[in-house]
């Protein structure tokens, strides 16, 4: 009996080492990232910031949660195309699959397209959504917002009966792209995605990001679109927003928010995220630096790339 008992201090005593220095060693990682990532201001606006009543979730409150994580089985994130796309509609599909597979490191397959026909029309609404458009003439540009008629799904009525039984044996989660406006409920105008904290399943849409036909909006919709699929599976990893930091997960209330956050993590969400992912900083910022290279997004690569610098610093 006393052999069990000593036997099992021993092990409690092995675990508490190894937590303490794992916590240790990103408290590191932290201090030296902190300076380049900016924290929010008292009165920062435009990010669904409340500083009042709002902090951050603490990573070992995190870990207490059980949150949603990659195991044996459930290994591979999903996306499902949802809505008729033409192939300029669709290259956003392979594209997000490549960004979030070198975002998180694990596979991530694309299903087949079904059509927006799965949702009924009581789960549909009409409204107007406001799109910026700019017009020339001669030597004169005009831009002005547009209220454009469309047909809005319920993201509800989605993740119940449509994402949630399309769940593969294998599925760490799936997130719908879908190019149709989407609405969680009555008291909201829209929403650009909306993922579930446990239930594996999440949505985001490009209807909102402009048009995807113009060679010159084409990068921007790109990055906006990227940007909430990172936040969205963030979610389904259960990773709440970030209220302290500049960061990918920060809330969002408009266009201008989106474009206004950066594509990275801020420190406290990436001690989550590698923790929940059993990986390092450095194994995510390689990739991605390589990813945004090759889609010629200089800034964020070189981001990456300061990052991995400071962390090798000494």
């Amino acid at each position: 009996m006393k052999k069990a008992y000593y036997s099992l201090l021993f092990l409690f005593a092995i675990f508490s080492c190894l937590h303490k220095n794992e916590s240790e060693s990103f408290e590191n990682i932290k201090k030296k990232l902190s300076p380049l990532c900016n924290k929010m201001g008292r009165n920062y606006n435009g990010t669904g910031r409340s500083w009042i009543n709002h902090a951050n979730m603490s990573f070992s409150k995190y870990k207490c949660l059980k949150p949603v994580r990659p195991d044996s089985i459930r290994k591979t994130l999903y996306i499902l195309p949802l809505g008729k796309f033409d192939s300029t509609e669709y290259s956003l599909v392979p594209i997000s699959a490549e960004y979030l597979q070198a975002y998180y490191g694990i596979a991530v397959h694309v299903l087949p397209t079904i059509g927006t026909d799965v949702v009924p029309a009581k789960h549909t609404r009409n409204t107007y959504m406001s799109i910026f458009e700019c017009k020339t003439l001669g030597s004169t540009t005009s831009c002005q917002w547009v209220d454009t008629p469309t047909v809005q799904l319920n993201t509800k009525y989605l993740f119940k009966s449509v994402l949630k039984p399309a769940l593969p044996n294998d599925a760490i989660g799936v997130i719908a792209l879908t190019n149709k406006d989407i609405y969680p409920s009555d008291t909201h105008d829209f929403v650009f995605g909306i993922a579930s904290l446990s239930d594996r399943v999440g949505v985001w849409s490009f209807a909102r990001f402009g048009d995807v036909h113009k060679k010159e909006d084409f990068k921007t919709i790109l990055i906006r679109t990227l940007k909430i699929a990172s936040h969205e599976t963030g979610h389904m990893f259960s990773i709440r927003h970030c209220y302290d930091y500049h960061c990918v997960l920060n809330g969002t209330e408009g266009l201008f928010a989106v474009d206004g956050r950066p594509v990275w993590l801020c420190p406290d969400c990436l001690e989550k995220y590698c923790w929940n992912f059993k990986t390092t900083p450095v194994k995510q910022f390689r990739r991605l630096s390589a990813f945004w290279r090759k889609y010629r997004f200089e800034t964020e690569a070189k981001v990456y790339e300061k990052f991995i610098e400071a962390l090798n610093s000494k």
